[in-house]
């Protein structure tokens, strides 16, 4: 396949041509959830994205761009189209459809979530039976040949070449110049030649679709129904909006404590019993989450840490980063348990310290960290010593806000 790009005005990608079950007419996301990178959550209608990446609609502020925001929340989702295709992205992102051919130069690929045109040097694999040989293709993928992996019998075997065409029927591959004919009744799946494509250089984002589909991208234009994603600085498909479920985009203004190593550990027990911090998940190893009376259910975080007292975690602050958030509560699983005193010092220096009981609301942390070179998080006993001490610094980040 790398030849046969080349051979196409030189740099030029193979496009798939996208066959929609339905068409898209103009929708408009106008029930969705803004996350911003400073923590505000907005209830808005989102019409289009410029090709500066502002984002318009009703009651989102002016000049309100990607790079502002950390997730979008559809929250009037459609049902879920069938799938029966898995197609592998070079970047780890997956799209299903219900079926794939083509004829070499342009290929078909049938799928609710992908508008317009496809890619072909952005895939990976496509895949019908996921069997341990197509794992092992996956993980040896040739930089010059496609490779073709079939049942034979009980045996699984790969085969090499270019791929010339896949129909219902066959999969047709070329090697050394000759043409081999393989009945697409045995084709567990096909594996392309690694071309390694370039990186976007918009906002990243990874955009979660109603079918399982996940699309990790540069955030470009959304107008007339159509999300359009930069898979690399070539290379963009389209999205229908009306398929979207999540948006969460990745931003250098934004460090999740999280994603971070403590560069000093300080934690011990007094009577209760002794566990140890968590990433994303509460020292029992459960979902971060919280309680809270506006809510029916407890309020349940990806992104966090899980601590107890006593505790005290020490980060280093990302170079020209000057606030840090972060939700605290103590975590429901201690049902209602829990009495704890939560403090963060910059540089040694308190800037922020508070009572947290099981039976309170969450608690927003918003400091100011201008000029720090670290920052402490401490949990320490309360009026229970450290009996049941579940504290969640859920969404705990750094930003950079100037």
């Amino acid at each position: 396949m790398k030849k046969l790009v080349q051979m196409i005005n030189g740099t030029a990608a193979i496009l798939i041509a996208v066959l929609l079950a339905s068409d898209v007419c103009g929708v408009q996301l106008d029930s969705v959830e803004i996350e911003t990178f400073d923590g505000r959550k907005i209830q808005c209608g989102l019409e289009a994205i410029d090709q500066d990446g502002v984002l318009k609609g009703q009651d989102i502020p002016a000049g309100m761009s990607v790079a502002d925001i950390l997730s979008v929340q559809n929250r009037n989702l459609t049902t879920s189209p069938q799938r029966k295709v898995e197609v592998l992205l070079g970047d780890g992102g997956k799209v299903y459809a219900s079926e794939f051919t083509t004829d070499g130069q342009d290929a078909s690929l049938i799928a609710k979530s992908v508008v317009g045109t496809f890619p072909l040097e952005a895939m990976q694999a496509v895949i019908w039976r996921n069997e341990r040989k197509v794992q092992t293709a996956l993980k040896n993928r040739s930089e010059e040949f496609d490779q073709v992996v079939v049942q034979s019998g009980e045996e699984q075997v790969i085969v090499p070449g270019l791929l010339e065409r896949v129909t219902e029927e066959k999969v047709e591959l070329n090697y050394k110049g000759e043409s081999r004919k393989i009945s697409r009744s045995i084709v567990l799946a096909i594996v392309t030649a690694n071309l390694q494509p370039s990186t976007s250089d918009k906002t990243m984002g990874t955009f979660e679709m109603v079918d399982g589909s996940i699309i990790r991208g540069g955030v470009g234009s959304f107008q007339d129904g159509v999300i359009q994603v930069m898979l690399d600085r070539r290379n963009s498909i389209g999205l229908d909006a009306g398929l979207l479920n999540s948006l969460v985009v990745k931003s250098e203004r934004i460090t999740f404590v999280s994603a971070m190593t403590p560069v000093e550990v300080d934690q011990r027990a007094y009577f209760g019993v002794e566990r140890s911090w968590k990433r994303n998940k509460s020292v029992e190893g459960n979902t971060l989450s919280l309680n809270s009376t506006n809510s029916e259910k407890p309020l349940e975080f990806a992104r966090g840490i899980g601590a107890q007292s006593y505790s005290r975690l020490v980060y280093d602050v990302p170079e020209n980063f000057d606030r840090f958030t972060s939700t605290v509560g103590i975590d429901a699983e201690t049902n209602g348990k829990g009495d704890c005193q939560v403090v963060v010092q910059a540089d040694g220096i308190q800037v922020w310290q508070g009572r947290v009981k099981a039976d309170d609301e969450p608690k927003l942390i918003d400091v100011d960290i201008s000029g720090a070179r670290q920052v402490a998080l401490i949990v320490q006993p309360g009026k229970q010593y450290d009996l049941s001490d579940h504290l969640n610094w859920c969404n705990a980040k750094f930003l950079n806000t100037k």
